[in-house]
C-alpha cells in the first residue's frame, strides 16, 4: 500500500520490538514525533531512546530504531477515533500492524464509534472506502455534525435621511459653505419611505453525540410611525400620506408638511428649500434663503435674508432688510414693518410701518396701526394704498403708484405703443407677452434675470439687457460688442430625464423690424410684400433642443445691447 505521508510500521525480531520510518513522498506530510510517542505509550512502552526515535522522525531516507523488547509476538493493525472537542467532527487515523497482524475491519471501527457514543453523522461511504484503501498516519474525516442554521434579525429600511451630522460643504476655493446643509428629508406623498425586513428564525442543528444544538435567538423589530403615514395590509411598508419632510426620533418615524425651526436660521440650519409650511421660532439672519411651496412664517426678524413662498409670508417682528431682504409671495405679506428690503406679494401687504423700501402688491397695501407711515422707497398696488403718513418732512422720496399690476409690468418704465405699423409688432410687444407668460412662483431673481415655476414643474426664466444710446452718439461709437452682457443661470434640482429647452430671442438681429428695413435699402414705398416680410422678420428667434439632465441645467445667453431672451423647459420623459 503506498503512502505519500511520511508513517512508522512496527516490526517484532526475536522477541524485540522495532520502529521502521519511512519519510514522506514528494508534496507529502512529514511525520510529529508527538504522534509516534502516543502511538508507544498506547501500545504499552514508556522507557526507549527519544534521542534516536526523534532523529528518526525528521530522516529524510528510511530509518529503524529499537523501541525495547516487544510484548506480544505481533501487532494488529489500528484504527484511532478522536472527536473534536465540540463534538461536531469525527476523525481517524490508521497504523500499520507488525508482519502478520490482523487487518482492521469495519466493525471495529463502528465498535469504536459506539465506545464514543457517537449516534449521529458518520459518514458511512467514506468508512466502505477506507475498508479498500487507506494511508497510513494520514487523518480522516469520517463524520461531522449539523451545525445550527443561523437565523438573520429583522432590519428596517428607511428611504430618508436618518443622519443628524450637520457637516457644511467645503467651496473650491477652501471656504466653508454654511447654506446647504440639506438637513431637511423631502419626501412627496405616496412615497415609500421605510421598509421593515422580518427577522428570520434560525435551524436547531446536532453535534455527533445527538445533543440539539439550537440557534441564536433573532432579533425582532416592528415599525413605529406617528401621523401622516399609511402603513401597507401586511405591516411591512409606511409610506407618507402629504409631501412635506420625514424625520427618526428615538425609533419612530414623523412626516410632517410643516419644516419647523426652534430656534434662528443661521449657520446651524443652512438655507431651506421646503416643498410645504416652513414655521421659524426665532430670527432669520442675514445672507440666508428660505423658499417654501406653502406659506412661511417668522417668529422673529427677518435680517437681510430672502424669503420666497407659493402661499403666504407672516414675519412677526417685521424685516430689517438693510438694502438686501426680499419678502415675495404668492398670497399675502403680513409684517410689523418694513425697513429697507424688496417684498412682493400676489395678494395684499399689511404692516405698520414702511421705510426705505420696495413694496408692491396685486391687490393692496394697508399701512395701519403704529404710526402708519410710509417714507422713501416705492409702494405699488393695483386697487389700493392706505397709510396715515406718505413722506417724509425731511424730503426723502416716496414713490406711491396705483392701478397697475406690480409683478407683471414692474420692468416696463416708460410707455410706448406695441406695434410700428399696422401688423408690424415692436420688441416691446414681445417683452409685455413675454411678461404676461410668466406664471408660477417666482424661483429666482437678480438684476436682469427672473426666474419661474409652474406648478405643472415647467421653468420660465426670462433674461433682458436694457441700454440707453444717446441718439448723437453711433452704435459704432458705444462700441456694441464690449456692452454685451454674459447671463449664466444654473437650474438646480431638476429630477433626472430628457428635457424640452425652447428659447425665443430679441436683439438689433433677431426680431429688428429696422435691421430688417435697412437690409432692403430703408425701402420707402412699403407695398403689401414689404409690409407681410416686415411683419416676419419681427417675430423672435427660437431655437428648440432636448437635453439629458441628471439633476442641474445650465443656461448660458450672452445678450447684446437691448437683447432679451425667454427660455423655456419641461421635462417630457414622464
Amino acid at each position: 500500500m503506498e503512502n505519500r505521508n511520511a508513517y512508522f510500521k512496527p516490526l517484532i525480531k526475536d522477541g524485540m520490538l522495532f520502529l521502521d520510518f519511512f519519510p514522506a513522498e514528494e508534496g507529502g506530510k512529514a511525520l510529529d514525533a508527538k504522534e509516534v510517542v502516543s502511538y508507544l505509550t498506547g501500545e504499552g512502552y514508556h522507557e526507549y531512546d527519544t534521542r534516536a526515535l526523534n532523529q528518526a522522525v525528521s530522516s529524510m531516507v528510511p530509518e529503524q530504531v529499537f523501541v525495547g523488547r516487544s510484548k506480544t509476538d505481533v501487532i494488529p493493525e489500528k484504527a484511532i477515533v478522536s472527536l473534536s472537542l465540540d463534538a461536531m467532527l469525527i476523525r481517524c487515523k490508521f497504523y500499520p500492524a507488525s508482519d502478520g497482524g490482523r487487518a482492521v475491519t469495519l466493525g471495529d471501527i463502528q465498535d469504536e464509534l459506539a465506545h464514543k457514543k457517537v449516534v449521529y453523522g458518520v459518514d458511512e461511504n467514506m468508512l466502505n472506502r477506507l475498508m479498500g484503501y487507506r494511508e497510513y498516519c494520514t487523518e480522516y474525516l469520517i463524520g461531522k455534525g449539523t451545525p445550527p442554521a443561523l437565523g438573520r434579525d429583522a432590519k428596517i429600511e428607511y428611504y430618508f435621511s436618518t443622519s443628524k451630522s450637520l457637516k457644511p460643504k467645503h467651496n473650491e476655493d477652501g471656504s466653508v459653505n454654511y447654506h446647504d446643509l440639506n438637513v431637511i428629508s423631502k419626501v412627496e406623498e405616496g412615497q415609500l419611505i421605510a421598509k421593515l425586513i422580518p427577522a428570520v428564525p434560525g435551524k436547531a442543528g446536532r453535534d455527533v453525540l445527538g445533543c440539539e444544538l439550537k440557534p441564536r435567538e433573532v432579533k425582532d423589530l416592528k415599525l413605529s410611525f406617528a401621523n401622516n403615514i399609511r402603513v401597507s395590509e401586511d405591516g411591512t411598508e409606511l409610506y407618507s400620506e402629504v409631501t412635506g419632510h420625514a424625520s427618526l426620533v428615538q425609533g419612530k418615524v414623523f412626516v410632517s408638511s410643516v419644516y419647523e425651526v426652534p430656534a434662528d436660521v443661521d449657520n446651524s440650519v443652512g438655507d431651506i428649500n421646503y416643498p410645504g409650511n416652513v414655521s421659524i421660532k426665532g430670527n432669520v439672519k442675514s445672507g440666508f434663503m428660505i423658499y417654501a411651496e406653502g406659506d412661511i412664517m417668522v417668529g422673529g426678524v427677518v435680517e437681510g435674508a430672502k424669503l420666497y413662498a407659493g402661499g403666504q409670508i407672516i414675519v412677526q417682528h417685521g424685516i430689517h432688510g438693510m438694502g438686501k431682504g426680499v419678502l415675495s409671495a404668492k398670497g399675502n405679506v403680513i409684517a410689523k414693518f418694513i425697513e429697507g428690503a424688496t417684498v412682493k406679494s400676489g395678494g395684499y401687504v399689511e404692516t405698520e410701518s414702511i421705510i426705505q423700501s420696495n413694496v408692491s402688491a396685486n391687490t393692496e397695501i394697508n399701512v395701519s396701526g403704529g404710526k402708519g407711515f410710509i417714507r422713501g422707497g416705492s409702494v405699488r398696488a393695483s386697487n389700493k394704498i392706505s397709510a396715515r403718513i406718505i413722506g417724509s418732512e425731511m424730503g426723502t422720496g416716496t414713490i406711491v403708484e396705483v392701478g397697475v399690476e406690480p409683478e407683471k409690468m414692474e420692468h416696463l418704465t416708460y410707455p410706448l405703443s406695441l406695434y410700428l405699423y399696422q401688423d408690424i409688432k415692436r420688441p416691446l410687444f414681445f417683452a409685455a407677452q413675454w411678461l404676461r407668460s410668466l406664471g408660477g412662483m417666482v424661483v429666482w431673481e437678480e438684476p436682469g434675470v427672473l426666474a419661474t415655476q409652474s406648478q405643472e414643474g415647467e421653468y420660465q426664466v426670462l433674461m433682458w439687457h436694457p441700454c440707453y444710446i444717446d441718439p448723437f452718439f453711433s452704435l459704432e461709437d458705444f462700441q456694441e460688442d464690449r456692452y454685451s452682457r454674459r447671463v449664466c443661470l444654473s437650474l438646480r434640482g431638476l429630477s433626472p430625464g430628457t428635457y424640452r429647452v425652447k428659447r425665443l430671442y430679441l436683439d438689433k438681429d433677431h426680431g429688428s423690424t429696422y435691421s430688417s428695413w435697412v437690409k432692403i435699402d430703408m425701402a420707402v414705398q412699403l407695398d403689401q410684400d414689404i409690409l407681410d416680410h416686415l411683419s416676419r422678420a419681427s417675430n423672435p428667434d427660437v431655437v428648440l433642443d432636448y437635453r439629458t439632465v441628471e439633476g442641474e441645467l445650465e443656461l448660458v445667453q450672452t445678450l447684446s445691447l437691448n437683447g432679451a431672451a425667454l427660455w423655456s423647459i419641461k421635462r417630457i420623459d414622464q
